[in-house]
């Protein structure tokens, strides 16, 4: 399938629509939108299956044409960090697809299109952290420990891969059917010994000090 647009205006909106054809993917809706990107429930039609796939959108330095919702950077003085993001995105989507980990969502693949870059996880059937906690009053050691123990289990493998998250907090923790958690969202992730940043670094009330 060919990355065509369906007929219709998109109008002030940064997001594809649903049922646009992406690469090998059908959009379905926006499950989310960051400051440095989009996130998507989509159909992959090769394997039939559900998929996640996060699109690269710093919105700081990013633009969608309304009509062919090509992605380029929003103004000149923006180019250089534009395409810096790009490619750091591109970059740490290698990574992230070499990473095994029980504790977090994989990367199938990435691509470019449409001006920007994309990568795929696969759709995992659970419920953010602060959906499926107790309620405050009952939430106890017995039921945390588990938790947050798998939580730093996954952390301590993402450091020891020279991977930082960069935004750890309730609705990027996913606890599956089975109860474990699930590290999901790594819009904000980078390399550590990156040295060019966005302004926009995670979560107010979530972000890492330094």
């Amino acid at each position: 399938m060919s990355d065509i647009p369906l007929a219709r205006t998109i109008i002030n909106s940064s997001e594809l629509p649903a049922g646009y054809e992406l690469s090998n993917y059908v959009i379905e809706r926006k499950l989310g939108h960051g400051g440095f990107g989009i996130t998507y429930l989509a159909h992959e039609t090769a394997t039939d299956r559900k998929v996640v796939i996060k699109e690269n959108f710093p919105q700081e330095c990013s633009h969608r044409h309304t009509t062919n919702l090509t992605v380029g950077p929003s103004s000149e003085e923006g180019r250089e960090l534009y395409e810096w993001a790009l490619t750091r995105f591109l970059d740490e989507a290698k990574v992230l697809i070499r990473l095994s980990h029980s504790g977090i969502v994989p990367v199938l693949t990435a691509f470019k299109a449409l001006g920007m870059a994309y990568y795929v996880m696969p759709q995992v059937e659970g419920s953010e952290l602060h959906k499926a906690a107790p309620a405050p009053n009952q939430i106890d050691e017995a039921w945390l420990r588990p938790v947050l123990q798998k939580v730093l289990e996954a952390l301590d493998y993402l450091h020891a891969q020279s991977v930082l998250h960069r935004d750890i907090k309730p609705s990027n923790i996913l606890l599956r059917v089975d109860g474990t958690p699930l590290l999901i969202d790594f819009g904000t992730a980078r390399s550590s010994d990156a040295t060019h940043t966005l302004t926009r670094v995670g979560s107010p009330g979530y972000s890492p000090a330094g």
